[in-house]
């Protein structure tokens, strides 16, 4: 059971992780796109050549390409997430288990927006932790 709720919870830790990657991306095409300062004031720094360039512009290529991979591999995982709880039979279960892991409420909230008790929604999350159908 600890397993599934390690899986459940990669769904909002992928969240996390994607946004910083989405900076990462968004720095790094800001980098390549907008030119510094320094490079701009007219006076030389050194020997360049359009060889130097292409390297860096390829490099760069390749890095947006890595970003591009990991947050789409995110993406999966929540997709997979979704679709494991959408497979469920019980509407109860899938909805408590919607609340807790993909929408990060507690079981408090989910009782109060269920109108069950604390205890039943703990018990009917440990029902929809046995019916989910982990990796």
């Amino acid at each position: 059971m600890q397993a599934k709720k390690k899986y459940l919870r990669k769904y909002r830790e992928s969240i996390a992780a994607e946004n910083e990657l989405n900076d990462q991306l968004n720095r790094l095409r800001d980098d390549f796109t907008f030119p510094k300062a320094q490079d701009l004031d007219g006076m030389p720094h050194g020997f360049s050549s359009v060889h130097d360039l292409s390297d860096y512009a390829a490099r760069i290529d390749n890095l947006l390409l890595e970003l591009s991979c990991l947050i789409s591999s995110r993406i999966d995982l929540r997709k997979d997430i979704m679709h494991r709880i959408d497979s469920m039979d019980s509407e109860v279960e899938k909805t408590i288990l919607m609340m807790r892991y993909i929408s990060g409420k507690t079981f408090e909230q989910i009782a109060v927006t269920l109108n069950y008790s604390w205890r039943w929604v703990l018990t009917l999350h440990g029902n929809a932790l046995d019916h989910f159908p982990y990796p």
